[in-house]
């Protein structure tokens, strides 16, 4: 649908966008929208042409913490890390 195109185009414009596209397999797609609120999130989501028109759906996740170009966020992941996580694992029984 076109219209759906057009409509993520002008989000992205607005620099409301971070990334969108189908999978290279076609089977869906993903947009990662950079808003302040789930409820601006939801209102993108619900005026989408593909959305009204029942033609896409969707599902709502939010982005954990982890690493960003876009954000300059590195944590640095080392054997500190590693340390800390293993030591819970072990108290978890997990390993």
């Amino acid at each position: 649908m076109p219209e759906h195109a057009v409509y993520v185009q002008k989000e992205f414009n607005r620099g409301n966008i971070i990334l969108a596209g189908p999978y290279e397999d076609l089977t869906g797609g993903a947009i990662v929208i950079d808003a302040e609120s789930k409820e601006e999130v939801l209102h993108f989501i619900e005026n989408d042409p593909t959305i009204i028109n029942k033609i896409f759906t969707y599902e709502l996740k939010r982005w954990g913490e982890g690493m960003s170009k876009f954000e300059n966020i590195n944590p640095d992941f080392g054997q500190e890390y590693l340390d800390v996580k293993h030591q819970r694992q072990r108290e978890l029984g997990i390993i």
